[in-house]
């Protein structure tokens, strides 16, 4: 059922956040299974499952799978919402991450611009969104030794998160 796959969900970024990396994989494994059977696998809810396991797949070096599970989001997402939706940008993000992280900097700047328009267009430049797309684009700059940029970006970065935020958020100072 699927509030049974929702249940895992759950628990599998509980255990996520707890540092049990394996366990929410596999929770997470599960849940999109669940989701599958139980909507298809050309829903919305199933891309955006597969976009979490993306993630959890980059935040512990599995980059190829991450990849590979952001595509396969990505194109689900397209055909059901269409390329120009905010869910569609913030899988783009987390693909653009990988490249980042693969040290695939232009194909991994090309996805934060193309991510940037969408939200951009639909969520504004004001939008916490945009200013995390520009962090991420800021540190792909800043890896190719590029720091004029980055600190420009950075800096539009901080302008939104202190407009969004106040001065006195966490985050703000976080990205400060």
């Amino acid at each position: 059922h699927p509030s049974y796959a929702v249940s895992l969900g759950n628990l599998s970024g509980c255990y996520w956040d707890i540092g049990e990396y394996f366990q929410a994989i596999e929770l997470a494994f599960s849940a999109l299974d669940i989701y599958k059977v139980t909507l298809g696998d050309n829903n919305p809810t199933y891309a955006l499952l597969l976009d979490n396991l993306a993630t959890y797949c980059s935040g512990i070096g599995l980059l190829s799978k991450a990849i590979e599970l952001n595509e396969l989001a990505l194109g689900i997402y397209k055909g059901a919402r269409g390329d120009n939706h905010p869910d569609y940008a913030r899988i783009l993000n987390n693909l653009a991450v990988c490249y980042n992280k693969l040290g695939d900097y232009a194909q991994a700047i090309e996805l934060h611009k193309q991510a940037l328009k969408i939200i951009q267009v639909t969520l504004g430049e004001n939008h916490l969104d945009y200013a995390n797309s520009l962090n991420n684009l800021a540190s792909c700059y800043e890896n190719i030794g590029d720091y004029t940029t980055a600190i420009e970006l950075n800096k539009q970065t901080l302008e939104i998160m202190k407009i969004a935020l106040g001065e006195n958020h966490p985050k703000y100072a976080s990205d400060l």
